[in-house]
């Protein structure tokens, strides 16, 4: 097929074609058109992504880099990146690191030390919750 770019919109649906159909026609083309879906819906897995059980919180804070870097128009990217990534932490282990400290002032660095911290060491947080194991 010599112009995929025009069979693409007969494909797209829902939230899909919502993107499409709102860009401008040069945009239309298919590498614009990828990069156009993935920044829009990138989002939100980006908002959504929880610590699975198992994943080390470094995994974790790589995978929300990754994400964030699909999409545009992030000004305070490590702001960004420590909320999800608090966000994304199980509720206890969220609860424990909000009321030990002010994180707000942490940097991401230190928000990854200190979640492994409590998530290796609190007596009141099960290692199957905490996503160790």
């Amino acid at each position: 097929m010599k112009d995929v770019a025009n069979v693409i919109p007969l494909r797209l649906s829902g939230g899909a074609l919502a993107v499409y159909l709102q860009l401008p026609d040069e945009d239309k083309k298919v590498k614009k058109l990828k990069n156009a879906l993935l920044a829009a819906f990138e989002v939100d897995q980006f908002i959504t992504s929880r610590l699975i059980p198992g994943e080390l919180p470094e995994v974790f804070l790589a995978a929300l880099q990754r994400l964030s870097s699909l999409f545009g128009g992030v000004s305070e990217r490590e702001r960004e990146l420590s909320c999800a990534f608090v966000t994304g932490l199980p509720d206890d282990i969220r609860h424990l690191l909000r009321a030990g400290s002010r994180i707000e002032e942490f940097g991401l660095a230190q928000l990854v030390t200190r979640a492994r911290s409590v998530l290796t060491s609190n007596p009141f947080v099960s290692k199957k919750d905490a996503g160790l194991v």
